[in-house]
This record gives structure tokens, sequence and C-alpha cells, in this order.
């Protein structure tokens, strides 16, 4: 085992791996850059058999060395090991393009023009790129035009009246409504939007997040959390700051229609109490914060929002005709989407990168560190997991309990990548993601042999480790051969009923009803049998067959589990392990399918 990194500094890390592993750890001597100098040999290597210095009469034939030489002098920019041996100094700036407000540091080399640069989060200094044109279409500034276009268009429309000072009695407004950029009003705005300003209110939405949103995020968080989380404190501390009257944060329960297969499709814990936690984290807060669960229909989302706009004396009869408004306004951009989704996807001939995950995380570019920008810079295309067309694809039959809203669609676009060969996915989540810790896996089978880049980002996170993430992505599947993927799983579901006679039940012992759930199959005549109390040995072996993102309960019962099915007496034919389902959207509702 060779262990390389920056790491292996740390004797006692490689000690624990010996201990652990039984074997023998080689460290090399310089295994803190073996990375650079295997870049430095590919770089070589291309320039050496690139087809300009192979076609050229002057390229050296004789040996490897005059080669190598020949391709550093004729076509590189190396300046050779002597620039090491020049005096220099480094210098700092803030650089102002934008709100992150940057520290960049500037290095003069003596002897050599311009400065090297390196600190931002973006490369606007740190890489000097020729100004070309390109001509890859930026799908997810297309996307952002037409989910900011109707708020825009009616914020220009009341500026207008302001200056002329028309207050017709249709238009006059109750209050100033700021509405928080986070969750999912990266996929509702439109509809948010356009209901507050046919209700009269002047609405402000909080900008696309930058990082003085983060940072008043992580100066207002109550407790370590996820990333988007974080982000949504900073949106609603900034829209206090700027004093709107109230705030308008809706309880996400169920994003699912009556019209869709599934009954539900749950927002994360997280997002659906948001609104409650926010009354917490900030004192003197007004919110406005009704519930919204679709699938009970417009009667129930009447109800909320009349209750919601009670005290600025807003009828009935108001809201129900600002719903129908709103509801065109999001059909507008949902079809704009889809068509745009329909053009590319009939038109393109290279492969191309589909950004999947959540709107909120991997479409915001001070959320996603602007990959599908940099990723242009590259001549890749990418889009917007929802251009893809979603609704033609059904889960229902091997994800029944699919029970959140962002999993089915994921799932969904898992789906359609595998079918087209020229789609490949990157993965945009965030640490302490609890959904992801398991719909990961189901990506995973939903796309079987299909490569993937999976990215995690937090506020800590930075471009240059995501971009060259993205880049050694691209170099493995560039020689990949297009061709057709095996069609979607399907589950093989077994008439239990009918074997389940034979077989003895396993019950983990997750509280003392496990007891009364044994009585109960025995009473029905089929053996049952409650399993040990948890010890080290199985949370151990739990740990083992988990990737260490679920939830504890769900590493220990797999233990509990697993001690069972490694015992010498451990007949598979006549065994069953019992494990219910929930309803979500906690995660235990998933654990007998990771099981």
């Amino acid at each position: 085992i060779f262990f390389q990194g920056g790491v292996a500094f740390n004797k006692s890390v490689v000690a624990a791996f010996e201990k652990y592993l039984n074997t023998k750890i080689t460290v090399p001597p310089h295994h803190d850059v073996t990375g650079a100098i295997g870049m430095a040999l590919i770089a070589r290597d291309y320039m050496k058999n690139s087809s300009k210095l192979k076609d050229s009469p002057l390229a050296p034939q004789n040996s490897e060395l005059h080669a190598t030489r020949y391709a550093l002098h004729a076509a590189s920019s190396f300046k050779g090991f002597e620039l090491s041996k020049r005096q220099y100094s480094v210098s700092s700036f803030e650089c102002k393009g934008c709100p992150n407000v940057c520290e960049i540091n500037r290095v003069k080399i003596e002897g050599e023009e311009g400065h090297l640069f390196y600190g931002g989060r973006c490369e606007k200094y740190d890489v000097k790129k020729k100004k070309t044109v390109s001509e890859i279409p930026d799908l997810f500034a297309f996307r952002d035009e037409m989910l900011w276009k109707e708020h825009e268009k009616r914020l220009a429309l009341h500026a207008m009246r302001s200056d002329v000072k028309l207050h017709a009695t249709r238009h006059t407004l109750h209050a100033k409504i700021g509405i928080p950029y986070i969750f999912y009003f990266h996929e509702y705005l439109p509809f948010w939007t356009t209901l507050l300003w046919e209700l009269g209110f002047d609405v402000e939405v909080s900008p696309k997040t930058n990082r003085q949103t983060v940072s008043l995020g992580l100066e207002s968080i109550l407790s370590e959390t996820c990333f988007p989380v974080k982000v949504a404190y900073g949106h609603i501390k900034y829209l206090l700051n700027a004093g709107v009257d109230a705030l308008f944060i809706p309880s996400f329960i169920n994003l699912n229609t009556e019209n869709e297969s599934l009954e539900r499709g749950f927002a994360c814990p997280y997002t659906q109490t948001i609104p409650y936690v926010s009354q917490i984290a900030f004192k003197d807060i007004n919110i406005l914060m009704p519930v919204v669960n679709l699938k009970l229909g417009k009667k129930f989302m009447l109800d909320e929002l009349a209750k919601a706009f009670k005290s600025f004396g807003v009828k009935k009869e108001k809201i129900k005709k600002a719903i129908g408004i709103a509801e065109q306004a999001q059909d507008d951009f949902n079809r704009a989407v889809q068509k745009k989704g329909a053009e590319i996807l009939s038109s393109i001939k290279d492969k191309t990168l589909v950004i999947v995950g959540r709107a909120y995380n991997s479409f915001d570019k001070g959320m996603n560190l602007d990959i599908p920008k940099k990723l242009a810079d590259l001549n890749v295309l990418t889009m917007p997991l929802d251009f893809l067309p979603l609704k033609d694809h059904n889960i229902d039959a091997e994800w029944p309990n699919m029970y959140w809203r962002a999993g089915q669609r994921i799932l969904k676009a898992a789906r359609v990548i595998n079918e087209n060969p020229k789609l490949y996915p990157v993965y945009i989540g965030n640490f302490s993601c609890g959904p992801d810790s398991f719909i990961l896996k189901y990506f995973k089978k939903e796309l079987h042999a299909k490569p993937f880049l999976h990215i995690e980002i937090d506020e800590h996170s930075a471009d240059a480790g995501a971009i060259t993430r993205c880049e050694a992505f691209l170099d493995s599947i560039q020689n990949k051969a297009i061709s057709p993927q095996p069609s979607a799983l399907s589950r093989k579901k077994s008439s239990q009923s009918k074997i389940l006679h034979k077989r003895t039940i396993y019950i983990p012992r997750m509280s003392d009803h496990a007891y009364a759930l044994a009585a109960a199959f025995e009473r029905c005549g089929v053996d049952a049998e409650v399993l040990p109390e948890s010890d080290k040995e199985t949370i151990e072996t739990g740990k083992m067959h988990v990737s260490g993102k679920e939830c504890y309960p769900c590493a220990v019962t797999t233990g509990d589990m697993l001690k069972r099915v490694f015992s010498p007496d451990f007949k598979q034919e006549e065994s069953a392990f019992f494990m219910p389902s929930g309803a979500g959207p906690c995660r235990f509702g998933q654990y007998n399918v990771f099981h």
C-alpha cells in the first residue's frame, strides 16, 4: 500500500493505517508532491507527443531527453528552475470586483514582466486567459433570466409608477415584503413574487448569494448545520438590515401536486422548519409563514395564505385571483426552461455535463463556486437538471417510498442521463446533507456503470480544488466510448407472505417494542427473534459497511443484522430481517431500502 499526499507527514496516521490493515504502508520520499510530479510527467508527454512537435522537421528523433528539452524550449512557457533563485517581493490588495472582496496576493519576480497572483475565490487574477468569445450557450444565465423575469418586470413598473406618482387604488402598496432567495424560491420565484405583487405589496427579493451573504449567515447560525441553511440565515439577515416590514418564508412541506403519482414530495426537515427556527435566531422578526402542501390542493393553499395576510386586510377573493395570475407566471418559466432544454438535447454533438442537485445549491453561482461558468471556460457545455424531460420518466415502481421531492427529481434525471450516451452528471451537494447520504447510493444504481463526479461544497470550499476535480473528471471520460447504457434497473418483488412461515424473522432491538413485534409474529405462526442489544462489535461492523454520512442508527442496525449474518449458525434461506419503513421526511424511512 502506497501512501501519498501531505497527510503522510503525520506518522501517527501512517501507524494507525498499518495497525488497522495489519500490513506495511510505504511512504515515498516526496509523498507531498507526487501528484504534482505525475502532472508534470503528463504535461511532458503531452508536449512531446503533440502533433505540432511530431510534424516539425526540427523535432529531434534520437533520444527522449532531447525530445523533452525540445518540447520545453519550442512550445512551453516553463521558465526553468533557475527562476527560484531570483529575488521576489509579495504585496496584497483587496479585489472589489464583486461582493466577495477577496484579498489578492501579488508576487513580483526580479526580471519578469507582470505579476503572479493567488488568493482569490475565482480565477480573475490567478489564470491568464486568452480573450475569446465562447460559442457555448450559458444555460444557467438563461435559467436565471427566466426565473427573475417576471419580478424584475414588475419591479421596473413599480419604480416607474413611483417616479410619476401614479397610485391607482389597485396598486396601493400595503407594506414592503422581503423574500429571501433561498430553498424552493430557486424554483418557484415567479409564482411567489407575482402573487405578492398582485396583492399590492412592495416586493424585495434578497440578492443572489455572495460572500457577504455567507458571512451574514455564519454570524447568525444557532448551531452547526448544512451550508444552504447557513446561507439562508444570511439572506434573512440581509432583508432585516434592509428594513422590510415583514418576511415571507413559507414552510415548504409537500411539493408534489394532486396530479402527481407519488403521494409525498417532501422538503428536508431543515427546509420545512426554517421559518420557525428563524423566529428564534432573529429577535423581533415578523414572518409570514403559510404552510405549503400542494398535495392538499388549492383550497388548502388559499386558506393558508388568507391566514398569513389577515393582518394586512387582504381578502380571499383577491388572493384567489392573484393565485391564478401567479400560476401563469410559473408556467411561463417552466415552459421556457423545458423548451430550451429540448433544443439543446436535440442538437448536442459532444459530451455534455448535467449539473445535478437541488436548485438552491447547484444552480446558484454563489453556492456552486460558479462551476458551470468554469466548465464553459474549458469549452464544455453544462446544463441544469430541470432542463431535462423529467416528466417523461416514472420512478414509482423502483422507488415507491422516495418521499423527498429533490430525490425524485434527481433519480429521474439519472434515468435521462443514463439513456443518453452524450450526457454525464456532476452531482453538487453539501456536507452534512442527510437525504443525500441515501440518494447518492440510489443515484449510482440508476446510472449503472456510467461515471459521475460528486462535489460537496461548504463555506470553506475553494475554486481551485473544485475545478481541478472537474478537469480530472473530464480527462477520465474524454476517451470513453459513447455507447448506449443498460435500461433502468427494476426491483424484483417477492411474495414474502408465502415464505415467511419457513423463516425466522430477526428484529433489531431499536426499542422494547421489538418484543411486542416478535410476539405478534409468533402469534401469526412465524418464528421471530429479537436481536441482542448493540455492542462495540456490532457498531464497528456497521461502520465498515456504511459510508459514514448516514445517521448513526442506520450504522448500528446494519451492524446488528450483519453480526447475525456472520454468525456460524446463520442460514440465509431460513432467515429474514424486519425493518419497518416511514413516511419521511426523516431518513429512517430509507433504512429498509439501504439494508
